[in-house]
């Protein structure tokens, strides 16, 4: 995971330049990397004088801030949007991502299913929030007992990592978030698992400004809004 530079991850839009816009909107809007030389292409419709130069200051100036990082193979240059900062830049820039879900499943004392992402999804969809990805953390058991996956993906961990083991948890969620942020902006939900799984999502709602919702019978909360 790539944290934020400052603790509030603020991205003031006037410290911008209109090269740099033109490298994190590219970015992002092919998932969150592209090739230096894709890059180049782009740059070229907006600079007609020396457009290399002006791409090399302006990227390094944005790894400088945490933005974007870069890596390297075969002589193949890559710039990578910092995940702790795709949603932040988005807002900034006035691009629009789908949604995703990061919820979850597990059972209850009875055995029986609890499928607390479908009571989620049915509040999301009620107020107009359309959800284009769903991502589930649950317990082996739980994924066992779950014989169709009405989802997309899922994580199952085992339940003592859900309320005693704090790093692993907050490892495997970070992990998932690097990658659905990139394309999505992710409405995390607090609602399923343990009070542990909860703490570790409020707490990514805070490093990547990322909306977090509770779900009670009578209605959904936002506890951090869109």
């Amino acid at each position: 995971m790539f944290l934020p530079t400052t603790t509030e991850g603020e991205v003031p839009i006037h410290i911008l330049s209109p090269v740099q816009q033109v490298i994190l909107k590219t970015c992002l809007e092919r998932g969150g990397s592209v090739s230096l030389s894709e890059l180049k292409e782009e740059i070229e419709k907006v600079v007609k004088y020396r457009p290399v130069a002006a791409l090399s200051q302006n990227s390094k100036a944005l790894e400088h801030r945490g933005y974007i990082y870069r890596t390297s193979e075969r002589r193949r240059i890559t710039i990578h949007v910092n995940p702790a900062y795709a949603e932040p830049l988005r807002k900034v820039l006035g691009l629009e991502a789908p949604k995703a879900l990061l919820s979850g499943y597990s059972l209850r004392d009875g055995g029986e299913l609890e499928l607390t992402f479908q009571e989620t999804l049915k509040k999301l969809n009620a107020e107009g929030v359309s959800v284009g990805y769903v991502y589930c953390f649950t317990t082996p058991e739980a994924s066992a007992k779950l014989k169709e996956k009405p989802f997309n993906e899922e994580k199952a961990l085992p339940l003592d990592v859900y309320s005693k083991d704090p790093e692993k948890l907050r490892e495997e969620i970070m992990a998932v978030i690097d990658q659905l942020v990139l394309k999505y902006t992710v409405i995390l939900d607090i609602t399923p698992l343990t009070k542990l799984f909860a703490d570790v999502l409020a707490e990514a709602s805070a490093t990547y400004k990322l909306p977090r919702v509770f779900v009670t019978p009578e209605k959904l909360v936002w506890l951090r809004p869109l």
